[in-house]
């Protein structure tokens, strides 16, 4: 095997190839003598040669297309086994790559949903339920400047942030957290996530993500009082009524009184719930010694939903009686 320009043993092409060239391109021809044939044997191959005639040439192949998508290496090395006239040799052909930001990042899903439950803490990242758990992804896939920085409008409920994903250099995460605890939100919360690389000049693009409450859970709000601290004097008949902030009511809240004046008072549930009387059992069988009664009322859903009232009853002292009159006699 013999050429006038081409080295079989080792060729460096000194011109740059075009990511973007299409499949079956010849890229490189040299004029050759006594070669039969020139194959590359690697599976897959992004080059394939030929002889066409008196000429060695080098041709994209079908694979090339996805050279960005699977490869980090900025130079093709090619591995050719050149059958001659009188043996055979094996030789390097190596070609390296026009660096441009040839592609935007791309999204690995045209939109994304999530159907999250409520309540949600600050902070909590929804992407467990994005994706079936993988959460929203966008790739670079271009050899040089992989980076992928998302973002969103302004709102009241969601923050963004970019992440690279382990063992991956052109895949990237955004991650999307809760500015606070979310009790409540809109039946659909539609915002736009724009993903921009590090190219240049750089390149985005944008990509749709819904959420929505799962309306399967409801949450209420906990209860709450009125009133949280009622101080009173102990008259005839007191009657203390406590009730709920309307919209913080439900059937399944329970009243209780705590603290160790509780056996002095009765209480009544409200038929509909949404309040409590109290009453003193007994003004006679109160201890003489006492000066005011203390209890905490607790209206509670569930360990984490109560609220409670603090009330402060003072007893009024005795009527000391007045002492009888007295009469001095000034004996002369």
């Amino acid at each position: 095997c013999s050429s006038p320009s081409f080295s079989f043993a080792s060729y460096l092409h000194p011109e740059l190839l075009d990511l973007t060239t299409p499949p079956n391109t010849v890229i490189a021809s040299f004029p050759v003598e006594n070669v039969r044939t020139a194959t590359v044997q690697t599976k897959d191959a992004y080059v394939e040669t030929r002889i066409d005639g008196t000429n060695l040439q080098f041709l994209t192949t079908e694979a090339f297309a996805q050279y960005e998508e699977r490869e980090i290496q900025e130079v093709l090395i090619i591995e050719v086994y050149y059958q001659c006239s009188s043996g055979t040799r094996t030789g390097i052909y190596r070609q390296f790559l026009k660096l441009a930001n040839n592609h935007a990042p791309r999204f690995l899903q045209e939109t994304y949903e999530a159907l999250v439950p409520l309540p949600l803490p600050k902070h909590f990242d929804v992407s467990p339920f994005i994706a079936n758990g993988a959460g929203i992804m966008a790739r670079d896939i271009d050899l040089k400047n992989n980076t992928v920085t998302f973002s969103i409008p302004e709102n009241d409920y969601l923050l963004i942030e970019s992440h690279g994903v382990k063992d991956d250099p052109k895949q990237f995460k955004a991650i999307l957290r809760l500015k606070e605890q979310v009790l409540k939100m809109p039946n659909k919360l539609e915002l736009i996530v724009t993903g921009t690389d590090a190219g240049v000049p750089q390149k985005s693009s944008q990509v749709s993500v819904i959420i929505e409450p799962d309306l399967s859970i409801v949450y209420d709000d906990p209860p709450e009082f009125k009133e949280t601290f009622i101080n009173r004097t102990i008259e005839k008949d007191l009657l203390l009524q406590l009730e709920l902030v309307p919209g913080t009511e439900t059937s399944d809240v329970l009243y209780s009184v705590e603290g160790t004046d509780a056996e002095f008072f009765t209480q009544t549930v409200w038929s509909n719930n949404t309040g409590i009387d109290l009453k003193i059992v007994d003004l006679q069988a109160l201890p003489k010694t006492k000066a005011f009664l203390n209890v905490v009322v607790v209206a509670s859903r569930t360990q984490l939903q109560k609220t409670s009232c603090v009330i402060l009853l003072n007893i009024p002292s005795e009527s000391v009686p007045e002492p009888p009159d007295t009469t001095v006699e000034k004996v002369l």
